[in-house]
């Protein structure tokens, strides 16, 4: 009878600490929700008189990326670094070029972004390409 009580009691113990845990976690999970980065204009890149390809050029790698859509430019350096781009490393494809065409008609689906990435992005933005 003792046994059979210890082990009832070690039974409810255990399920009440499982499912405490598993509750922690999940409220952890949860609570850590993953902010996007953003990116002020870097200093030395005049927003007034605009960005030249020339310059958004020199931007081409993983560890500093700028590329242009429709007229204006991204610095999406953090956003590689945070390894948050759902396509992994996609993203790099448009690094230091006009990457108009490659964000509206994405070359592995054939598909355009969403309309939240088209939002992200905006936490990017660091000017208009001169022309």
């Amino acid at each position: 009878m003792k046994n059979t009580l210890f082990l009832g009691a070690l039974i409810i113990v255990l399920g009440v600490s499982g499912f405490l845990l598993f509750a922690k976690q999940k409220s952890e999970v949860k609570n850590s929700v993953q902010t996007i980065p953003t990116i002020t204009p870097t200093e030395n890149v005049s927003t007034k008189t605009g960005i030249t390809l020339a310059e958004i050029t020199k931007h081409n790698s993983a560890s500093d990326c700028w590329f242009t859509i429709e007229g204006k430019v991204y610095n999406v350096t953090p956003f590689i670094a945070s390894g948050m781009h759902p396509g992994g490393d996609a993203i790099l494809l448009g690094c230091g070029k006009d990457a108009t065409s490659i964000f509206n008609k994405r070359p592995r689906s054939g598909t355009p972004h969403s309309q939240k990435a088209r939002e992200n992005l905006q936490n990017f933005y660091i000017g208009m390409l001169k022309n």
